[in-house]
């Protein structure tokens, strides 16, 4: 049985997008891509391609599009438990692996200049860390932790926790140490 989870669109000033979307198989998954064209009220789907996919056992998770709509970023499980990052370039279908080590990393977007965010557990709590295609750098400070970070516009927006309760918040874009990753 498949089953097609995590959506996200891209779509374009003249109409034409696609629809990105993992396909869960009993035994892996794929990363797939339904071409559209939106004319006046009429939406018409093209072709589904799936372009990537997992070897058995691993899954992906939460895909997220970057804003010229060439790559995809996603967390993927690898086979012995730990979740990693990895981005596909949807073009030329080749995948680099930005994490590889024994923390979770998950919930990866694009920001709007290409760079990366995304959630890992370390130092004991769920905090957000940017990737400039180089080096890693934590975002956040929480004292539990960070759900889920988004940058849009140069402000953090996160979902964390606090005392207990589950709070959304705003913030400025900080800096505050660089990290070491395994890659």
């Amino acid at each position: 049985e498949k089953r097609a989870w995590f959506p996200d669109i891209f779509s374009r000033e003249d109409g034409k997008g696609f629809i990105l979307f993992i396909k869960k198989n009993l035994i892996y998954d794929e990363i797939c891509i339904a071409d559209f064209i939106f004319e006046g009220d009429n939406l018409q789907f093209g072709e589904i391609s799936c372009p990537l996919k997992s070897r058995e056992l691993e899954e992906f998770f939460s895909p997220d599009i970057s804003p010229d709509g060439k790559k995809v970023v996603f967390s993927y499980l690898r086979r012995n438990g730990f979740l990693d990052l990895a981005v596909f370039d949807i073009e030329t279908k080749t995948l680099q692996f930005i994490t590889q080590d024994d923390n979770q990393d998950l919930f990866p977007s694009f920001t709007q200049d290409g760079k990366i965010v995304f959630t890992s557990f370390r130092e004991g709590r769920y905090l957000l860390y940017l990737y400039d295609g180089e080096k890693f750098t934590k975002i956040s400070e929480n004292p539990e932790g960070i759900l889920v970070g988004r940058i849009y516009n140069q402000k953090l927006y996160s979902v964390f926790i606090q005392n207990g309760k589950t709070y959304v918040g705003e913030s400025e874009v900080k800096e505050l140490e660089g990290a070491t990753f395994t890659r």
